[in-house]
């Protein structure tokens, strides 16, 4: 398969790329006058590193923005690796349920009869048993030097209890991961109450975001996505949601759809007509 066709790089700012991977992760890659930094690997199906060495002879710092697979399956191509230690935990669980994805994702491409999305020669248990080479671990705010360019990570629990966002100073562009799109899972039973994720986003109000980027969507959202979203979990009610079963691990959620237009003062977002929230029963008490 051609690289291109795998990995799709976009140069969105200066010194600021988004690496698009097949399967539907964004890897991001910023340069600075002394040094690069990598935020996520993704699922490491194919050789990252390869691309960035491409776009950079730079010194890399390498982050992930949590412990979930789809961010952190990259390691390995790696010398060492920056998380929040609250995600410890997560990516161990990821870790063992590694050929159990692999096995759900054959069945869904088979059924829809869609080419898989790792390569040909493709070895599942070399895959399983690849492993990060070395954790470092982060605190609920960490500030990165690049050289000319800082880039301020902070802890917004939530999708994951270690859940870090990064706000790159240089460009106003907020680096959401997971924790702010459109669509939000909060999902599963080690997460936080939802009235606990609406407090802990407020936090990111604080900065001059000029757009943010998530880790699945190119949409460049504006900073009122964050409106968008408390105002969503205030609106939810499992009456209203419908239940969801995880296609992978058979977990039960709840999914909660909600118009934005159904946002009182709020200025609609191009293209967005509702927001979806997913989340555990457990987590729905308030």
């Amino acid at each position: 398969m051609d690289t291109k066709e795998i990995f799709k790089v976009t140069q969105i700012e200066k010194n600021t790329y988004r690496i698009w991977e097949l399967g539907g992760n964004y890897l991001t890659l910023l340069l600075g006058t002394e040094k690069a930094m990598l935020i996520d690997t993704g699922f490491g199906f194919y050789n990252s590193r390869e691309i960035v060495e491409r776009i950079t002879d730079l010194p890399l710092i390498v982050v992930n923005s949590h412990g979930h697979l789809d961010h952190t399956g990259g390691n390995y191509l790696y010398d060492e690796i920056y998380l929040h230690h609250d995600d410890l935990e997560t990516y161990s669980h990821y870790q063992k349920e590694k050929g159990l994805m692999i096995d759900t994702m054959k069945q869904r491409f088979d059924k829809l009869k869609k080419d898989y999305v790792w390569p040909e020669d493709f070895d599942k248990d070399e895959y399983v048993s690849q492993k990060t080479k070395k954790f470092i671990f982060m605190e609920d705010t960490k500030i990165f030097d690049l050289g000319n360019r800082i880039v301020e990570f902070t802890k917004v629990p939530g999708h994951t209890l270690g859940q870090m966002v990064a706000f790159d100073h240089k460009t106003q562009i907020l680096f959401s991961s997971d924790a702010v799109a459109s669509n939000l899972w909060i999902y599963y039973d080690e997460g936080i109450s939802l009235l606990d994720y609406c407090k802990n986003i407020e936090k990111l109000k604080k900065y001059p975001v000029k757009y943010i980027l998530s880790g699945h969507l190119d949409t460049k959202f504006p900073k009122r996505i964050i409106d968008a979203l408390q105002a969503t979990i205030k609106a939810r009610s499992a009456a209203k949601s419908r239940v969801f079963i995880h296609p992978r691990n058979k977990h039960k959620a709840l999914l909660f759809k909600y118009n934005t237009e159904n946002i009182k003062n709020f200025e609609k977002i191009d293209h967005i007509q509702h927001m979806n929230l997913i989340y555990a029963p457990s987590l729905s008490t308030d």
